[in-house]
This record gives C-alpha cells, structure tokens and sequence, in this order.
C-alpha cells in the first residue's frame, strides 16, 4: 500500500524542525519514502504493517507537533493521495481504499479534484461531474478535446501513477555517548571534560561525511540532563566536512551543566562538488588548469590584466560571527 501524508503548520512553527520531525516519523514505518514537496511525503508500506496502528500514531503526532495534516493510503500515489482529499470531508473513517475498492472509491469523485484547475470548466460544461462519468468518454475523445494533457486526464482517473514511486536515500550521520555506560565514568560528565569527547565526536561526524561524499549544511548538538532531552540546532555559513570548523561552530553551544549523553546528528546535508576549486586543500588538477587559464590571459591583455582575489575582511569576520552565534 502506498500513503500519502501532507502536514500543515501555522506560520509560528518553524517548518524545517516540523519537517525533520515528521521524516522521523515516516523512517519509523518505513525506509520507502518519497517527498514530493516539504511536508508532504509518499510512503511506500509492508502490507503486514497495521494501518489502524499508523492512524492511532498519526494523530499523535500531529498533537506532539502542534500540526494539522491528512493522511490516505490506496494502491498508488494517485490514488492515496485522493482519499486523504477525500477523507478530508468525512474525518470519522479511516481513509484507507483497498484494492477491490479502488475502481468504485475512483468513479464517484467529483472532478474538483482532477489537478487540471482549467480543464475542468469544459467538463462541466459537457455535463461531466464524476470521474466515472468522464472515463466513459474514450481516450482518444479525450485527446481531441483537451490534447496531452487528455492521456494525463485518463491516467489520473484511472488511479495510474505518472510515476513509480521514486524513493529517496536519507542518510543518517550522528554520533553519540552515553557516560552512564562507559566504565571509566559510570556518572554524569561535567562541561571541562565535555570539550574532548565533543572532539571526538566531531572526527566521527566528519569521517562519516567523507565516506559518502557530503557536507553537513545544518548540525544538531543534543545532551541529556536529568532524562531531559535538550538541544541547540545550527545552520552552518558554509557547509563543511573539516572537523577545525565544525569543531568550532559546535563548542560555543555545549551545555554549561553535567550531562549523561553527548550526541550530534547532522539533520541537513549537501552535495559534494567535485568541481569546486579549493581554496586551502591541494588539488593539482585544478591548480593546473588556472596556471594554463592565467598563462592565456596574461598573453593575451597582459601582465596587469590580473589581479588577485582574497575575501574581504569584513566578510571574514561576518561568516565568523554568523558561525558563533546564528
């Protein structure tokens, strides 16, 4: 069964950590998952797995996050994400449609569903008002009357996918340490010594972060006090994988009392360029290629055609203050 999910938040909720929250949520059922836009997702289930159950969760979830949201599951995308709309009017069922019921759930909705906004003012005025009375018409009518988008029209009432379900791979980069557990300690840790497991831990992270070739854009640090989860989350200047600068961004924000955990967990990641030039690294390749770029140049307009490019110091110390403290 495929499930499709879409959140709705007021504008004091910040969307991002919502977001998070319920990607959480999404990877505890299932580790199938499309997003097809933020906050909505398509879910791909085990037919074992019990819907009642994932009724009973959402709408728990939706009171933990202070969220409004629909939620429906049928045999495809098209088709779950029409009984979450459909459901939207009748709350008390759940808004699941079976496969035996598919054809029957499809036939009697109204065409103020179809994503066609336009297209539907010329159905009704043909007398169309349910998609079983417009999948009587032939496709090839249907091409005539409203050209591509007429097999588009077809498809969609027919419950047929324009695409399979496209899942998506959601790494998981974190690190953590539970000081109750570890022999040396078996007690809370207090903030001096938290600096050189923070160390460590940021080595962890930025291990992680080369072997699959991204940078960490936006990094939660998190600790237990008293059973009590907290934590501080941070969208870093310029994404990085250097264990100096995450290391630095994420020191300020250690907590002042004895902690039991120490985690961090990266919740936003970024692709990697390859073609990027770096600017402390060593990349001979690239190295080469301006040296040819620059010999040209010079030939061409000259030795006072170049000049050389260094970031300002206004901006050296914008992107320091905006990594210590945003």
């Amino acid at each position: 069964m495929i499930v499709y999910i879409k959140i709705d938040t007021d504008d004091n909720i910040d969307i991002v950590s919502c977001s998070d929250a319920w990607l959480d949520f999404c990877q505890s059922w299932t580790d199938k998952i499309e997003q097809e836009a933020d906050l909505k997702w398509y879910l791909q289930l085990d037919s074992t797995l019990p819907l009642e159950e994932f009724a009973v969760q959402f709408e728990q979830k939706l009171t933990f996050t202070n969220s409004t949201g629909i939620w429906g599951a049928g045999i495809s995308k098209v088709v779950a994400e029409l009984v979450a709309k459909a459901n939207s009017f009748s709350p008390n069922k759940l808004p699941i449609v079976f496969p035996n019921q598919t054809d029957k759930f499809l036939a009697r909705l109204p065409i103020e569903l179809l994503p066609l906004s336009n297209d539907i003012i010329s159905l009704k005025k043909l007398g169309i008002a349910t998609f079983g009375e417009l999948k009587k018409i032939p496709l090839s009518e249907l091409a005539k009357q409203f050209g591509d988008n007429g097999n588009l029209i077809y498809n969609f009432i027919s419950g047929i996918d324009p695409h399979p379900l496209q899942c998506q791979t959601f790494q998981i980069i974190s690190w953590e340490i539970n000081f109750l557990t570890l022999p040396e300690y078996q007690a809370k840790v207090a903030p001096p010594l938290l600096v050189n497991h923070l160390e460590v831990g940021v080595r962890s992270i930025c291990d992680q972060l080369h072997a699959v070739n991204r940078l960490a854009e936006q990094v939660e640090l998190y600790w237990y006090c008293d059973e009590q989860r907290c934590s501080k989350v941070k969208t870093l200047y310029s994404p990085t994988d250097k264990s100096d600068q995450l290391l630095r961004f994420l020191r300020s924000s250690l907590p002042q009392t004895a902690v039991s955990i120490l985690g961090i967990r990266v919740k936003r990641l970024k692709a990697h360029s390859a073609t990027q030039l770096s600017i402390f690294g060593s990349n001979s390749g690239n190295k080469l290629k301006v040296t040819q770029v620059s010999e040209e140049l010079k030939v061409r307009f000259g030795d006072e055609a170049l000049t050389s490019i260094s970031i300002s110091r206004r901006e050296k110390i914008l992107a320091m203050w905006e990594e210590k403290y945003l």
